[in-house]
């Protein structure tokens, strides 16, 4: 096995993000990736990857989509091997996604048998958060992606938060836009409901400043969750946020297709 620990094998630099993290014990990496990269990937992925992974990313339509896929992999198991003090192999790790497109990790040698994970993309760049006591959720947009001005509606956003947005200029709009829209997919993505969960009641921003609120009961019909989020201007390039939630009950999924637990 390649001595991952000592760095003398052809790992690609992964590098954790040195960010104020919402919790002290969740911890996140990155990846960068070039679309010449790609024979050199295609050889590390094939050695690190299960045939499955490998063999999907073969699937997708072109050379991009096969090495975000790819890295977006590698990146999670290089990150739970960091995670876990290089105890345990990056191959070793069994990763299963779930229909509502939840990645659940397991391997023998952890003792309750869960961590919870995130991984995003953009442009080149792989993101990928780790927790043990909470669950996380990790969204990553190039700063100057533009909003589509349709989509900033009451489908996604609060009134208050509308009201916010419709008092912007365009260009305030869309950064405004861009960055609750990432500290919301970290959300959907924490609590594993992905797009299937009401992302209109999730307030974010406080009715009398504009403020954003970051901490504490956010969701409306979920008063039971207790969110840490943080929110990071990335490589100068990227909005990164963070999301954690704490509480009772905790979203646990199981590997049962189509199944949530609550416990």
């Amino acid at each position: 096995m390649n001595n991952y620990k000592n760095g003398c094998s052809e790992e690609p630099s992964l590098k954790q993000i040195e960010v104020d993290m919402p919790s002290s014990e969740c911890k996140s990496w990155y990846i960068r990736w070039l679309p010449s990269d790609y024979q050199f990937l295609m050889r590390t992925c094939h050695g690190i990857l299960s045939n499955e992974e490998f063999c999907e990313g073969l699937r997708k339509i072109d050379e991009e989509q096969t090495l975000q896929y790819w890295c977006s992999r590698l990146a999670l198991r290089l990150s739970l091997t960091r995670y876990t003090d290089f105890a345990i192999s990056p191959e070793s790790w069994n990763i299963v996604k779930m229909s509502s497109g939840k990645l659940v990790v397991k391997n023998s040698l952890i003792k309750d048998n869960h961590i919870d994970v995130s991984i995003s993309h953009s442009y080149g760049v792989v993101v990928c958060a780790v927790s043990r006591e909470t669950s996380v959720g990790i969204d990553i947009e190039a700063a100057n992606r533009k909003v589509n001005p349709a989509l900033i509606n009451k489908t996604i956003f609060s009134a208050v938060e509308l009201k916010h947005l419709r008092s912007k200029t365009a260009k305030e709009r869309n950064s405004l836009a861009l960055k609750l829209w990432t500290l919301k997919e970290a959300c959907a993505k924490a609590t594993g409901l992905g797009m299937r969960m009401n992302f209109s009641d999730m307030d974010l921003l406080r009715a009398e400043t504009g403020q954003f609120k970051l901490q504490g009961v956010l969701n409306s019909v979920d008063p039971l969750k207790n969110w840490q989020l943080k929110q990071h201007v990335f490589q100068r390039h990227h909005i990164l946020s963070i999301a954690t939630a704490t509480a009772a009950p905790l979203y646990r999924p199981t590997l049962e297709a189509g199944r949530h637990d609550y416990v």
